[in-house]
């Protein structure tokens, strides 16, 4: 979390608990670097400490430990786990279950940086970018 797009990604989550009136929970988060291990650490941590049913993972990777793992621990994705991911790669289409992902525009986003970067009119650093939910099997 000490990345901006990751404090943007808890940022986010945060505002879509309060928007649903659930209450926040920072034992929730789990700070990661999201890696296909850290997915695997997510899930053995909660699955030992909580009745999780459901996790928004970082990246395609963090989601695909996190499947792995819940099969390895009898947890049945989406029965008894639903999961997201962030990113939206060819990875989420080649692993079963099939990820659910927030698809980002990696082509428009790279473009919109070189745009900004040659620019000379550098009025924002910061510009947010459209993205896409692609709902697949494991949600």
């Amino acid at each position: 979390m000490d990345k901006f797009i990751g404090q943007q990604r808890v940022a986010g989550y945060l505002s879509a608990l309060k928007e649903h009136h659930i209450s926040q929970n920072y034992d929730w988060i789990f700070d990661g670097d999201y890696s296909y291990e850290n997915g695997v650490a997510l899930m053995q941590y909660y699955a030992s400490e909580t009745n999780i049913t459901a996790v928004n993972g970082a990246s395609d990777l963090a989601a695909i430990g996190i499947i792995n793992t819940a099969q390895t621990l009898d947890i049945n994705v989406p029965d008894q786990l639903a999961i997201i991911s962030i990113d939206g790669t060819y990875l989420v289409d080649i692993v079963s279950p099939r990820i659910t992902s927030v698809k980002q525009s990696f082509y428009n986003m790279g473009e919109t940086a070189l745009k900004m970067l040659f620019s000379k009119d550098n009025e924002s650093s910061h510009i947010y970018t459209s993205f896409q939910i692609d709902e697949r099997e494991s949600s």
